[in-house]
């Protein structure tokens, strides 16, 4: 028997499970915090600008390392990712695009930088250790800016809830609409909540960031012009 005849046959088990992402089609990799309504339970209420500083860092320090990235989007304790690999023909995707690759490394990456912004720089025993996992899908070119339209919209009615329930009660809330809640808010806590806050954060690959309320036009010419920039590098 080949002395690798075991390496090989443990090669072809794990070679089963390894599954990849469509190349020249854009890929998302969604990175999301493990039991954060847990780990926040200690954190400014209803928002924490450490927090939200703490996920800039860690999703702009993760980008780094992805190769093809082309935009970005925070809110909460989730970071989106886009990559393309169809900029140039010769491009080749992050690790193949071969997908347990994409979400361990994503995942490992975003928790390593974000403890590292906590310990650095808040303290650690109120925050704890924070984990991180993720998922790597494929969408179509046309819908690719619907997946940041979408989780831009999820953050608004999230946002929404927080600061209502900082000044009401559950109870209070009950059966209420979107439009009614914010009818209750205290006047003028809407306008005082930072961009940072209300509209989550846009990532760019030059390090540019962006506070604001991107609609599908807006995202689909961000992407347009990063996808000429990589065209002419």
């Amino acid at each position: 028997m080949s002395k690798d005849a075991i390496g090989d046959r443990m090669k072809r088990y794990e070679a089963v499970s390894q599954g990849f992402l469509t190349p020249n089609t854009p890929v998302f990799i969604r990175v999301d915090g493990r039991a954060f309504h847990t780990y926040t339970r200690r954190c400014d209420k209803p928002f924490d600008m450490n927090l939200i500083e703490a996920m800039r860092y860690a999703a702009q320090h993760t980008a780094k390392d992805m190769h093809g990235f082309a935009l970005g989007y925070v809110q909460s304790d989730e970071a989106t990712f886009m990559l393309s690999d169809y900029a140039r023909t010769e491009t080749q995707g992050w690790f193949g695009y071969e997908t347990s690759k994409l979400v361990s490394l994503s995942a490992s990456l975003f928790t390593a930088h974000f403890n590292d912004y906590v310990a650095r720089n808040l303290d650690s025993s109120k925050f704890g250790l924070a984990t991180f996992d993720s998922r790597a899908f494929n969408v179509p070119v046309d819908d690719a800016p619907n997946v940041f339209v979408w989780r831009q919209k999820d953050w608004e009615r999230n946002w929404v809830s927080m600061l209502a329930r900082s000044q009401f009660s559950a109870k209070q809330l009950h059966g209420k609409s979107r439009r009614e809640v914010l009818e209750m808010l205290r006047p003028g806590s809407v306008g005082e909540l930072p961009c940072v806050v209300k509209n989550g954060t846009f990532l760019f690959p030059d390090g540019e960031v962006v506070h604001k309320f991107a609609d599908y036009a807006t995202v689909r010419d961000w992407l347009a012009q990063e996808h000429e920039k990589g065209h002419q590098k």
